[in-house]
């Protein structure tokens, strides 16, 4: 699977700075977001991981937007 360009920045950043999760379950991450099943799914198998790296990744998109809009 490919990653849009802002999740895979998102997912070097965090696989690099962040160790609260294992690489494999951001990339799950990023990759039950394309439905609402996938994201049901996660939050089945990694509820523990889900609020963590939701609230994570929005303030990343958070970020981007902010930096486009204040360059």
């Amino acid at each position: 699977m490919t990653l849009s360009p802002i999740d895979q920045a998102f997912y070097d950043l965090y696989t690099g700075r962040i160790s609260e999760c294992e690489d494999d379950v951001v990339l799950k991450f990023l990759e039950s977001k394309l439905s609402d099943k996938g994201q049901d799914d996660f939050y089945d198998n990694y509820s523990w991981y889900y609020s963590h790296l939701m609230d994570t990744h929005i303030a990343f998109k958070a970020g981007i937007e902010y930096g486009r809009k204040n360059p």
